[in-house]
């Protein structure tokens, strides 16, 4: 009875992967990559551009003054079409870089690409 049982559980779980373990295996390491890699870019953008933006709003004068004040929580809390521009433009930026800065480093210098 036991082993009927463990080869019952066997077939089912066979057929529940569609027979070919290997094909989900992939599918399912590619989608737990996509989620840490999206979780990773938030938790970098929220560190990084949170705390650089309240000051960048205030020299670049992007919704200044708020509504609420100048303070730093009333600039935080005021959203505008500009803020978020440059808010994203920072990540395309960042790929755009990623994809390009190695290629261009190794035609130009490494100084060069830098300074470009």
């Amino acid at each position: 009875t036991k082993r009927r049982l463990q080869a019952k559980m066997n077939v089912s779980s066979e057929s529940n992967m569609g027979g070919n373990s290997r094909e989900l295996s992939l599918s399912l390491f590619f989608h737990v990559t996509s989620i840490c890699w999206t979780g990773f870019l938030l938790g970098y953008d929220l560190c990084i551009a949170g705390v650089i933006l309240t000051p960048v709003q205030r020299s670049l004068e992007m919704c200044y003054p708020c509504s609420g004040g100048i303070t730093d929580a009333a600039l935080a809390a005021c959203s505008c079409t500009e803020k978020q521009f440059a808010v994203s433009s920072v990540s395309i930026g960042g790929a755009f870089g990623a994809l390009f800065g190695g290629i261009l480093a190794d035609i130009i210098g490494r100084r060069a690409a830098l300074l470009l």
